[in-house]
């Protein structure tokens, strides 16, 4: 660590990077240069030629950076409405400085937006994104409108295809029914339209209760796959409760609805009813 003092400035080489610092006073630049002798320590030095930052300091930094990163990610939308503006679009409008699907008198989320802007090539993606905000516009609640979409992302939530969301709850057992055929009709049936084929047309096989698909009917057939899915609660017995209020009725295969009106729409609250 090399100290160099002329008149009130000083100047240092500390750990290979040069540094200067200017005092008020001959008298203040002498004793900071008689210190940094004294002491001979490099981290002694930085701390005078380059003081920690104040948290005010952090925090408007934090700021800075947090405001390019939000401009440099508002440039694609702005791209996105010039041309929308200029070209037009089959599916978006611009009014103002919002985005509108046609035909859905809504402006969209920002994130919601980028992320269009970001599936313009794959088109399976876009498709999704398409379908999720049709649905989502049909929602009464503005809050619910704008606020899913970055919900999702940030809980990074899978959107299928047809614009809905894949979402899990935790649920305890209510009555136990036969949970071994349960998990293979579900599974089994899941597994068959991942084939892109018809359930109707393959048969469960039950065999010392073991179970097994075929395409062939027999006395040990159970039945056909796609009845057997759409009765699964009924022919099981099994069903579920939520791990809370242990009040609801779940059972697979049938869709549990709450009325809005018993719903908390407060987003701040994270564990409520509905």
């Amino acid at each position: 660590m090399d100290i160099l003092r002329i008149g009130n400035t000083l100047l240092a080489t500390i750990k290979g990077e040069d540094y200067r610092k200017e005092f008020d006073t001959s008298k203040e630049a002498v004793e900071a240069y008689r210190d940094l002798k004294v002491k001979d320590d490099e981290d002694f030095a930085l701390n005078l030629f380059a003081p920690l930052k104040t948290s005010r300091q952090v925090e408007i930094e934090y700021e800075y950076e947090e405001a390019v990163k939000k401009s440099e990610e508002m440039q694609d939308i702005l791209d996105f409405m010039k041309d929308v503006r200029t070209n037009g679009h089959a599916l978006f409008e611009v009014k103002e400085n919002s985005v509108y699907m046609k035909g859905i008198n809504i402006s969209m989320p920002e994130l919601l937006i980028k992320n269009i802007v970001e599936a313009a090539e794959d088109e399976d993606r876009l498709n999704s994104l398409i379908k999720f905000w049709t649905l989502c516009a049909m929602n009464p609640d503005p809050r619910a409108r704008h606020d899913l979409f970055t919900f999702l992302s940030k809980g990074k939530f899978t959107i299928t295809q047809s614009g809905y969301f894949v979402a899990y709850r935790n649920a305890i057992t209510k009555t136990t029914g036969n949970k071994e055929l349960e998990k293979f009709v579900t599974q089994s049936y899941l597994k068959v339209k991942r084939w892109k084929k018809s359930p109707k047309h393959y048969f469960v096989i039950e065999n010392d209760s073991d179970y097994n698909l075929s395409k062939v009917d027999s006395k040990d057939s159970l039945g056909n796959l796609a009845s057997l899915f759409e009765n699964i609660s009924e022919l099981s017995g099994n069903e579920y409760t939520d791990a809370h209020t242990r009040t609801t009725s779940i059972k697979i295969g049938e869709p549990v609805i709450i009325s809005r009106k018993e719903c908390d729409s407060n987003p701040d609250r994270t564990c409520s009813s509905g």
